[in-house]
């Protein structure tokens, strides 16, 4: 149960920075537009009306608000995902809020048809989108696997990603990165409740993964926060030394080029937040404090 409730308060907080932080995003392609990300908490104009994210029963739904008649609520236990080119919806749905298992399901706004694509036995978020592919890729904790359903050939297919978790118990969040061409992965580890306790967030690695190559890249180990800057940019906070005693370094990461630096000096204490231009840090004695980081 102790393990369950872990794995439940990690993912959410994980979906939460993806959410709050930026890493939902916009257009797929800047020269040919095709799909965009349904956000969260914010409406997104397609064909005839609007479309958004919102929270219900303590999960993500997937609405559609025509400008003309009432509002359609396409998903009912949990939404893990969302794209659309304005007239059709390509979405995920779970079949309960913790899901067993995710179906993909095709929406078109003109007939108000819903068709049921592929179903995977597994909790998966739809995090990307290149090449007539649509990616959704497994969260939690054991084995991990990155599915691709072509809407060329109408099949699914299948990969598993082995990432080098810090140990077994570890739980994968994921989210899109630079318009849906590359996915951010978070391994958040477990066994450091003292440390999320003192200072608000929980210590992860951040791997950026290829879906059509496949491969993936790993940024930085003990990462205590991100956020995304300019769509390509990533900026963290890593952290060294002991619970009683930790160091800071704020770190500028290029998606596309692979390419990090340090930005500023290290801090004595954990960078927790990015908001803007500042980033929050605790200090060992639980001050806080607020600094500039560009």
């Amino acid at each position: 149960m102790k393990k369950n409730a872990f794995i439940r308060k990690t993912v959410l907080l994980l979906v939460t920075i993806i959410s709050v932080l930026g890493l939902q995003l916009v257009s797929v392609n800047a020269k040919a537009p095709t799909y965009q990300q349904v956000p969260t908490m914010a409406y997104l104009k397609v064909e005839s009306g609007q479309a958004y994210l919102s929270y219900a029963n303590s999960a993500p739904q997937l609405f559609y608000e025509p400008m003309n008649g009432e509002t359609v609520r396409l998903t009912q236990k949990i939404c893990t995902g969302a794209w659309t080119d304005g007239k059709i919806f390509y979405y995920a749905s779970g079949n309960r809020r913790e899901p067993t298992k995710v179906s993909l399901y095709k929406y078109t706004i003109k007939t108000g048809k819903t068709e049921k694509l592929c179903t995977i036995n597994k909790n998966c978020d739809l995090v990307g989108y290149s090449k007539n592919n649509f990616y959704l890729h497994t969260m939690g904790s054991g084995k991990q696997y990155l599915y691709a359903y072509n809407l060329k050939t109408k099949k699914i297919t299948s990969k598993r990603i082995a990432y080098p978790v810090y140990n077994k118990n570890d739980v994968i969040g994921t989210g899109s990165l630079s318009d849906g061409r590359y996915i951010f992965v978070g391994d958040t580890y477990s066994g450091y409740s003292e440390f999320s306790g003192k200072y608000n967030c929980y210590p992860h690695s951040i791997y950026i993964l290829d879906p059509v190559s496949q491969k993936f890249r790993l940024v930085s180990k003990m990462v205590a926060t991100e956020t995304i800057k300019e769509n390509n940019l990533i900026y963290y906070a890593s952290f060294s030394g002991t619970i009683s005693k930790p160091y800071s370094q704020i770190w500028k990461y290029n998606i596309k080029t692979g390419k990090k630096s340090a930005v500023g000096k290290k801090y004595s204490g954990i960078v927790y937040s990015f908001y803007k231009d500042s980033a929050y840090i605790i200090d060992q004695k639980g001050e806080s404090k607020t600094v500039r980081y560009k």
